[in-house]
């Protein structure tokens, strides 16, 4: 009969759920993967490099653009309406702080992984691995609300066009 499945019942996902945690259920890595691991883990040391001056140049930037806002006497009108300050541009400071904070802890999270990843797969340790694993899920945390929020500054910049 075509219209007959199988169900599970509540007591069955709590056995399965249960089982999940017995070590007959541990995920075995094999030589490929380990492979796989190590390249990512190449990729996410290089890109956290980049991150790192990046950040090492972007707070140069903030430093040099605050000096010269904070020894500006007055703001142009135009630069006030930008600003949104009317004798100085904090407002954009503290954001730009925000979003280097934020970014930095990114950039953390991705370095932590490629670390601790490598370390899990060259030592065969688990807990290293799980770490490397733990702080590349960080990672996407950050990058997932970073896009949302980008989505939501787009989607309110669209509005206000209109």
């Amino acid at each position: 009969d075509l219209h007959s499945f199988p169900t599970r019942r509540s007591s069955d996902l709590h056995i399965v759920e249960q089982n999940n945690q017995d070590p007959v259920f541990e995920l075995q890595v094999d030589h490929e993967s380990r492979n796989h691991f190590k390249e990512a883990a190449k990729w996410g040391n290089f890109i956290a490099i980049i991150y790192f001056v990046g950040f090492g140049l972007f707070l140069l930037v903030m430093l040099f653009a605050g000096a010269m806002l904070m020894n500006s006497p007055t703001l142009s009108p135009e630069m006030e309406g930008a600003t949104g300050v009317a004798g100085g541009g904090y407002v954009q400071i503290l954001l730009g702080l925000g979003i280097f904070v934020f970014l930095l802890y990114a950039g953390i999270m991705l370095y932590r992984f490629a670390s601790a990843c490598r370390r899990g797969v060259e030592t065969q340790d688990q807990v290293a691995f799980n770490i490397g694993l733990k702080a590349l899920r960080n990672y996407f945390v950050c990058m997932g609300l970073l896009a949302i929020l980008g989505l939501v500054s787009d989607a309110l910049k669209i509005v206000n066009i209109l």
